[in-house]
């Protein structure tokens, strides 16, 4: 369906009580097609509005959503299963599947002969939950993978020199730092510092980029508008991730936003290699130029060396 033909079913969708899931897959082709809504809010806001449901009730449908597709992309047999459940169970099925996946998909298997009710379901969520699996829920092994792969990032960087060396900085006037909290509207992984000229400091943001599952080219459309905002804080803005299809995506975005002051590094944590496929205009400045409102009024203080 087009963005137009999308608009009108959700303004239906509230008084004629459409299925969630017609609901959630109009939702998620807005999405796909662009990020914010005509007025520029988030398209959930919009859509809430439009259609007269929740923000917490489209966020289910979404979350359910994306949990069907990755049934479907992993047991297609089991997925075709679970489209016929009510949603109360596949919204219960998905708790489960943080849990332990093998056993949401022994559930949803079992569904056909079984009929298991919501309080069923709702008492092995609860009894999963209360025990422990064993098992890292995919959210919390996502985190630990992102926190290796910065790591790795760190690591990798200071052993190779690729955004230290060469032309890019004066020999021996370069550093790298590592905030310790925020700062303030930008949030990078790590810093380079410039000593050259000591009354202005270049300053260049390094953001590691883990991306992995089965909605990666999603992950992706919501981290450009995040890049397009950060990046106007420093002279250069490098985004790191791991070798991927989707790195091309992410060089047309910058090209098509004219975001010239971004760069892009292939992090290959299991050689211990990195490689430069977008580099940055070094005559280019962030549009707008936001570099002056970068935590100067607390200094460098929130700042730590990772060289030592």
């Amino acid at each position: 369906m087009t963005i137009a033909h999308n608009l009108d079913f959700l303004r239906e969708a509230g008084p004629r009580q459409v299925p969630w899931l017609q609901v959630a897959e109009a939702l998620h082709e807005l999405e796909a097609n662009s990020n914010r809504a005509p007025d520029g809010r988030t398209w959930i806001a919009y859509a809430a509005e439009t259609s007269k449901l929740t923000d917490n009730q489209l966020r289910r449908f979404t979350r359910a959503l994306e949990f069907l597709r990755e049934v479907e992309a992993k047991a297609p047999r089991v997925g075709e299963g679970l489209r016929v459940l009510p949603f109360s169970h596949i919204e219960v099925l998905g708790k489960i599947w943080q849990l332990d996946r093998a056993k949401s998909l022994e559930l949803i298997d079992s569904a056909g002969t079984v009929r298991y009710t919501y309080l069923d379901l709702l008492g092995k969520y609860r009894d999963l939950r209360s025990k422990g699996t064993g098992h890292a829920s995919p959210i919390a092994a996502g985190k630990h993978a992102a926190k290796q792969f910065i790591d790795a990032c760190r690591r990798i960087l200071l052993e190779t020199k690729e955004l230290t060396a060469g032309n890019r900085y004066p020999r021996g006037q370069r550093t790298i730092l590592r905030p310790i909290v925020g700062l303030g509207y930008t949030n990078p992984d790590y810093i380079i510092r410039d000593l050259s000229t000591p009354s202005a400091p270049q300053l260049d943001a390094i953001d590691c980029y883990f991306i992995s599952g089965a909605s990666q080219s999603d992950a992706l459309r919501r981290k450009i508008p995040q890049v397009a905002f950060e990046s106007t804080f420093f002279t250069h803005f490098w985004c790191l991730m791991p070798p991927s299809a989707l790195a091309g995506n992410f060089i047309s975005a910058c090209n098509n936003l004219k975001l010239a002051n971004v760069g892009l590094v292939l992090i290959d944590v299991a050689n211990g290699s990195c490689s430069t496929i977008l580099e940055p205009d070094a005559s280019a400045t962030p549009m707008p130029d936001r570099r002056s409102q970068i935590f100067f009024s607390y200094g460098y203080k929130r700042l730590r060396s990772v060289q030592a």
